[in-house]
């Protein structure tokens, strides 16, 4: 009779501590949120989907979209018409993540998909396209764009340059402020597209990305003219690894027209971009409302070209702002006399790696007179990358005092320089904030052990050690 009432009991509990899933839709929309145990110790259900405010829920669906991609959202919106209303809410669909989640889903299906997604676009603001979505699918993508700032192409690599036609004579992106087109044209950019691109988009942009495409030589001096003449609202442009169809060409840049004009630009990205600095000959301004906070000008300039580091000191030189200064490979350099001219006091980064290969008789004085800069930016300069070069003994060390005992620097970077070990040494007792000394091709160092990157505890081991 006692075993009877028990499972009696037993049953009751069961009852009142577990929901009776009747379908697929009940299944997904009723889930069990961890709450207080009962006094047999079972966990009572607190909560379900449909008990969520609608501010939660519509959390988790962003959250989904974050991690997989708005794709994913058309599988969601398919579960039921509740669901489909939620997904539907404005604020999902300000910042759309196309790239994720396209990539291993057929053509076919995702054509159907993105006809569902259509309408829901016409309040983006942002919206990321990977090599997934093709011409056509983009061409319908386009006419939903009515209050787009920001286009961006993620590994696409296969985009036909009428595409930039379209979005140039498109009425839609009249609110288009940032396009990043990183590698995404299939082939080289011609004058006639680059021209409809300069009339009707380039004068809105705040924010241009360009890199990892070719061009012929005559559309991008196009383009550089138009933005060193004209583009005054320019925040932002990235131009690396723009290459001529003819390797062998370097396009013209008149830098100091971009310094008269240009006075709203902040970061300027020309690494392994082939330039011929060309100063203009009608001036009306000195430029100095110029101020960079960030350059990059990594093999950009000729081997044979002299007069590099005049370039430098002409066009940065009164930059105040400036915090990143990216010059590795600056051709026909002989020491660092340029850091000198520099009128920043911000400086956080800078990399000079392969700058100085060979020291004339006479120069390793200039080159100890640089410790002035480096005594400046004791207090900001984080990360100094000093690779390849070759120095005297004494120009590694009037750096090195240069920066002080206990400067914030974090990061070394020496790997194939002459450096010395007494010079290292003096850099691991000084420099007690620093995370990370790349010692690597290090071959005047003595001992092979050292001859390599330490960071974390390695780098503390060693520091121990002296």
């Amino acid at each position: 009779m006692t075993g009877t009432k028990d499972k009696t009991r037993q049953r009751q509990r069961r009852k009142k501590t577990s929901y009776h899933i009747k379908s697929t839709n009940d299944r997904l929309n009723t889930f069990t949120i961890k709450g207080e145990s009962n006094k047999s110790g079972q966990l009572v259900p607190v909560a379900s989907w449909n008990c969520l405010p609608i501010e939660i829920q519509v959390k988790i669906i962003h959250q989904c979209a974050l991690n997989e991609g708005h794709i994913r959202l058309f599988t969601l919106a398919n579960v039921n018409s509740e669901w489909r209303r939620i997904i539907s809410t404005d604020s999902l669909w300000k910042d759309v993540d196309l790239a994720k989640g396209t990539e291993k889903i057929p053509e076919r299906d995702l054509h159907l998909m993105t006809i569902y997604l259509y309408p829901l676009l016409d309040k983006s603001r942002i919206v990321r396209f990977n090599r997934s979505i093709t011409d056509q699918n983009l061409q319908n993508f386009t006419n939903s764009f009515s209050n787009i700032r920001e286009l961006i192409f993620e590994k696409y690599s296969c985009l036909h340059q009428t595409v930039l036609l379209q979005i140039s004579k498109n009425n839609l992106f009249d609110h288009l402020i940032s396009l990043n087109l990183t590698g995404a044209i299939e082939g080289s950019i011609s004058r006639p597209v680059m021209k409809a691109f300069i009339d009707h988009v380039l004068p809105k942009l705040k924010k241009l990305v360009l890199s990892n495409n070719f061009h012929k030589l005559d559309s991008f001096e196009m383009l550089l003219e138009y933005i060193c003449t004209k583009s005054n609202k320019l925040e932002i442009l990235e131009l690396s690894n723009c290459l001529p169809s003819d390797l062998g060409s370097f396009a013209r840049f008149q830098f100091h027209l971009m310094r008269e004009n240009c006075v709203n630009l902040k970061v300027l990205n020309l690494s392994n971009t082939y330039i011929n600095p060309v100063p203009s000959s009608t001036l009306t301004n000195t430029g100095e409302n110029f101020d960079l906070k960030e350059f990059y000008m990594s093999r950009s300039i000729h081997s044979k070209c002299n007069g590099s580091e005049e370039f430098l000191v002409d066009f940065i030189g009164s930059c105040k702002n400036l915090e990143v200064l990216d010059v590795k490979y600056l051709p026909n350099c002989c020491n660092f006399d340029f850091l000198l001219f520099l009128q920043t006091d911000k400086l956080k980064y800078l990399c000079v790696s392969h700058v100085i290969s060979s020291i004339p008789i006479g120069q390793d004085f200039a080159i100890i007179q640089v410790s002035i800069a480096f005594a400046r930016w004791r207090h900001t300069l984080l990360v100094l990358d000093m690779s390849q070069n070759e120095l005297y003994r004494s120009s590694w060390m009037a750096i090195l005092e240069g920066l002080g005992r206990n400067p914030v620097l974090k990061e070394l970077y020496l790997e194939g320089s002459n450096i010395t070990f007494d010079a290292v040494k003096f850099a691991l007792r000084r420099f007690t904030n620093l995370e990370c000394l790349d010692l690597r091709s290090c071959n005047n160092i003595m001992y092979p052990k050292l001859i390599k990157k330490f960071q974390g505890e390695s780098l503390n081991a060693l520091r121990r050690q002296f």
